[in-house]
């Protein structure tokens, strides 16, 4: 783990507070430090075999500070966010909906935690909060958001506009930029 003062901690670790700090302990086992948001640059570890790097980071319009996974680094970055979400879901029969003559049709309806959803944003190394191109309070379509947040990068704009990068295709895009538009 990078904290914001260039201290390096090494250990193990797991998460506390839903997420906003991490309860370290060094190799010894003893004497646990809580490490919250504020103090930490990034997290390395190892999960399935593979190094993964997370860090805390911010989104325009989000207002909290959030844990995001790195997928791509480089002059532009790419973060993942996971969570579970909530709702209701169906199974079987149960409450009675209504029907057609004979035939009647029910529904029997849970309330419980459904998918893992993930979310995608990008964020310059000059910038200090990610952005999402799902946000569709502004009513702009991604092609209009992304031309104008990559307006540094024509020919990235170009692919965006002629509809051969969309909005699925941010790993694609971020890869594009760090490559060409640098």
């Amino acid at each position: 783990m990078l904290l914001k003062d260039s201290t390096v901690v090494e250990g193990m670790a797991r998460f506390v507070d839903y997420g906003r700090g991490l309860e370290f302990v060094k190799s010894n086992g003893k004497d646990p430090i809580v490490y919250t948001y504020p103090e930490i640059e990034k997290i390395e570890m190892f999960k399935n075999g593979e190094r993964v790097t997370y860090e805390y980071i911010q989104v325009v319009n989000q207002g909290t500070t959030k844990l995001a996974e790195l997928l791509i680094e480089g002059s532009m970055n790419l973060y993942k966010f996971s969570y579970l979400t909530e709702g209701w879901v169906t199974s079987g029969s149960g409450l009675p909906l209504g029907g057609i003559g004979a035939v009647s049709v029910t529904l029997n309806l849970s309330y419980k935690k459904v998918a893992v959803v993930k979310d995608l944003c990008v964020k310059r190394s000059n910038e200090t909060m990610a952005r999402y191109f799902k946000d569709q309070s502004t009513g702009a379509s991604f092609k209009q958001m992304g031309a104008y947040y990559f307006r540094d990068c024509p020919s990235l704009v170009e692919r965006i506009k002629s509809g051969k990068y969309k909005h699925n295709k941010l790993g694609a895009i971020v890869d594009f930029y760090n490559s060409f538009c640098d």
